[in-house]
């Protein structure tokens, strides 16, 4: 495809012009009425509706943009289990591990699991934590290679660093408010654009949509416009893709920081509706997208997926139109990218630096700080591996399935009892099956080869988590009934100062 550089700018301008004009809204309400910076944090007063856009922007990405229009070329409509899944996995978020997070006052996952299971854990988390963001961070600073490469000709490479810098500007300025704010404004501006793209390419493309119809079925493709598609579909597909993402957004960093930026957790579930409709409509406009341009021989030829989406688009559209939707899928991508930066960092900050190396909490100033510094130089690494590595989307997936073990133990911990060595023993069973599973042929073997890796570790950590924390006599009572316990004598007190009064 030739360079359009009216595009390229356009698209680039878009995205930078949003980021400095909220940014540039916040540092002057900040500095009018007195509001002390919370990098990581936003001062834990994000409205719901920022709360609903960032968690729902923050899982749409190169998975969506370069991964369900790909996909959808192979398991057509049935490739909406991954969005299903997806919004299934807000209610799980917003309505109880994101409430239930903020009511414990944790600032990330590992600080949690270690209040319910040990500081032993704490490491264990935070390294996997951290290194299955370095993955999906590497595979989203793909994605947005891809979109600046195809608008503007330049290699790949150079479109990765080019979009890695927008991104770092994504966060770097006011952090946690930034995200939030940006992703607000961008899901408003998705839906605007969503619809005028449908609109157009319904008036714009060769024959409107009918040919769609036609090329499936003559091409004996047509079981690809049921959600169900075809037996092997459910197999090697639906199901694995299920599962990981239904367990991994509720456990994630990422979404728990959002969650702990609430006002509180009446916020956090009155957001879930409007989260789950932003995800899904988005989801459906990038498989039908996709499944479009698989029709369209000029597009088709560019590559499978993203890149003919976005040559369509560019192609079909208006200029103006074709700016702006582009603009959108790229502020999807940084979306993602700059929320699960910052998730990282304070990791990094927050269960590393603070707990093992600081010889105090660090205040509001040095958490920003230390933040920052660490963002850049996470950033950079990614940029640098994203741009020697092949495209490799798929491996989305299998990053999920690294959080599956985490929300098994999470909800034992939560409702049944909490043992140290059981939630240990589980995680590391579970991650070596999945490594074992990744490079060997023993998927293909059982007959459950393709995005399953989800199955074994929700079969594995329900079995072990439940029978160790059985066998364990040192195991401690749940969460919940310590909390409801300490709420009780909290309450019995204030009642008895209240009456002495």
């Amino acid at each position: 495809m030739a360079a359009n550089w009216l595009l390229a700018s356009g698209v680039l301008i878009y995205n930078i012009v949003i980021i400095l004009v909220v940014s540039g809204w916040i540092r002057i309400r900040a500095k009018t009425h007195n509001i002390k910076e919370d990098f990581i944090l936003s001062g834990r007063n994000l409205p719901w509706y920022v709360i609903a856009a960032t968690n729902a922007l923050t899982c749409i990405g190169g998975g969506h943009i370069m991964g369900l229009t790909g996909q959808s070329w192979e398991t057509g409509v049935a490739t909406m289990w991954f969005s299903i899944s997806m919004c299934l996995s807000f209610i799980l978020i917003m309505q109880y591990v994101g409430p239930w997070i903020r009511r414990m006052g944790f600032v990330t996952t590992a600080g949690m699991f270690s209040g319910m299971f040990g500081d032993i854990v704490r490491p264990l988390i935070t390294g996997v934590s951290v290194a299955a963001c370095f993955g999906i961070v590497t595979l989203e600073t793909q994605g947005l290679g891809a979109v600046v490469m195809i608008s503007t000709g330049v290699p790949m490479w150079v479109g990765a660093v080019i979009g890695g810098i927008i991104g770092m500007l994504y966060v770097l300025i006011a952090g946690m408010k930034e995200v939030g704010w940006v992703n607000f404004i961008n899901a408003i501006l998705m839906y605007a654009a969503v619809i005028l793209t449908l609109i157009f390419l319904g008036l714009r493309l060769p024959g409107g949509f009918e040919p769609v119809n036609d090329f499936y079925i003559s091409s004996g493709q047509a079981h690809l416009f049921t959600i169900f598609g075809s037996g092997d579909i459910v197999r090697t597909y639906i199901i694995g893709t299920f599962v990981s993402c239904l367990f991994y957004n509720p456990i994630v960093q990422q979404c728990a920081q959002v969650s702990v930026s609430a006002k509180n957790g009446n916020n956090i579930k009155k957001a879930v509706t409007l989260a789950i409709l932003i995800n899904f409509m988005f989801s459906a406009l990038m498989i039908g997208l996709g499944m479009v341009a698989q029709t369209i021989p000029d597009a088709a030829a560019m590559g499978a997926g993203g890149p003919a989406m976005l040559y369509m688009c560019a192609t079909y559209l208006p200029q103006w139109l074709s700016i702006w939707i582009i603009g959108v899928f790229m502020a999807a991508l940084l979306s993602t990218w700059g929320m699960l930066t910052l998730a990282s960092a304070t990791h990094i900050v927050k269960d590393i630096m603070e707990k093992y190396y600081a010889k105090a909490k660090f205040t509001l100033k040095q958490e920003g700080k230390y933040t920052r510094i660490v963002i850049i130089c996470f950033a950079i690494v990614c940029i640098a591996v994203s741009t020697l590595l092949p495209t490799v989307t798929p491996a989305i997936v299998w990053c999920f399935s690294w959080t599956t073990p985490m929300f098994i133990m999470f909800a034992i911990g939560m409702h049944y009892k909490r043992s140290t060595m059981a939630c240990f023993v589980t995680w590391i069973i579970a991650w070596v099956l999945n490594m074992v599973l990744s490079l060997t042929p023993l998927m293909q073997v059982m007959g459950l080869e393709g995005n399953n890796y989800s199955i074994y570790m929700l079969v594995v950590s329900l079995v072990f988590g439940y029978i160790l924390t059985a066998l364990d006599k040192n195991a401690k009572p749940s969460f919940i009934s310590v909390y409801k316990k300490q709420k009780a004598e909290w309450d019995a007190e204030k009642g008895t100062a209240a009456s002495g009064a």
